[in-house]
């Protein structure tokens, strides 16, 4: 949750611009927290005090109403609708990682992903995108959802994977799963 919220802040000055030099400030006075953080942080209140997501997101998102919301979402947020619209965005992915962390198994962590999502983004693809970065950020659910690279296997010791991709061939030495992103995806 704290990577995603830094994500959000360090790319806020860049978003919506050309992909530019990889050497860049992470923080400067520019940086500032979007919707994306705003309703992380709700997200991750709603299940520390076991309120609806619902109720949690349109209040922080009323909280914070220039933080950058999306045009179907604001209304969402400014209207007497409690439903959701339909979304297949990705806002529902970008809000999701509080739920990635609390529960032992993959489907349960699928399923919360799911009901995060549901509050606006109930398009099939709006609950899938939320569902992936769950399943990929969670540290309790299989090893194979939490490698960000399918590609990566051990090879001789326990401690060194290798990328399964011959085009890639990179090796990284670890004892914890493989999160690293393969250098030809």
């Amino acid at each position: 949750m704290l990577g995603a919220i830094a994500g959000d802040v360090i790319g806020s000055v860049y978003e919506g611009a050309l992909p530019g030099p990889e050497d860049f400030p992470l923080f400067h006075a520019s940086c500032f927290p979007t919707d994306d953080s705003v309703l992380t942080i709700a997200v991750a209140e709603a299940i520390l005090d076991g309120e609806p997501y619902l109720t949690a997101i349109r209040r922080w998102a009323l909280r914070h109403p220039d933080a950058g919301y999306g045009v179907m979402f604001h209304r969402w947020m400014v209207g007497d609708v409690t439903g959701p619209y339909n979304s297949y965005g990705n806002g529902s992915a970008m809000r999701v990682s509080p739920a990635a962390w609390i529960h032992d198994t993959l489907e349960a962590t699928l399923a919360e992903a799911q009901r995060t999502s549901e509050v606006t983004h109930d398009h099939p693809e709006g609950i899938r995108g939320a569902q992936a970065v769950a399943g990929r950020s969670s540290s309790r659910a299989p090893a194979a959802a939490a490698r960000a690279c399918a590609g990566w296997s051990r090879t001789g010791s326990a401690t060194t994977r290798r990328c399964r991709s011959s085009r890639c061939g990179a090796t990284r030495s670890s004892t914890r799963p493989a999160r690293a992103r393969c250098r030809r995806r």
